[in-house]
């Protein structure tokens, strides 16, 4: 019972952790535009959130080998569960919104581009220079 009760307390400090970092993603979600960089630091917590989802599932794996039953796991720890993906959601809608005016913004610096070719001189292979100094 003891080592269970371990396993319980490790778990819930994997998904104490994991709640702490989809609330820095979040943050910096809402922190992002098509000005800003935070992929740096968006990939960084990923990755450790991606650590620690591997660590959760080896402990769910223990706790079910030990007690034979995995609802012990979704009974206590659902409220985290369900702001952590409660969490997430906001997180792919603010990200989703970022990637729409980055795209609207690259369409437009597209035509513009394409516009200053239209109108700009083509290059400098045809232009003669003329000397009239004598």
């Amino acid at each position: 019972m003891e080592k269970l009760e371990g396993t319980l307390e490790e778990l819930n400090r994997c998904f104490t952790r994991m709640l702490d970092l989809s609330q820095q993603e979040l943050q910096l979600a809402e922190q992002a535009g098509p000005e800003s960089d935070v992929s740096a630091g968006l990939f960084g917590l990923m990755q450790e959130r991606e650590e620690l989802a591997g660590m959760v599932d080896s402990l769910i794996a223990r706790i079910t080998s030990e007690t034979g039953n995995s609802d012990i796991v979704g009974q206590s720890f659902a409220q985290k569960l369900i702001a952590i993906q409660q969490n997430d959601r906001q997180t792919r809608q603010l990200i989703g919104r970022s990637l729409n005016e980055i795209g609207k913004k690259l369409q437009v610096a597209r035509a513009s581009k394409k516009a200053y070719k239209a109108y700009a001189p083509s290059g400098t292979e045809s232009a003669w220079f003329i000397d009239k100094k004598k």
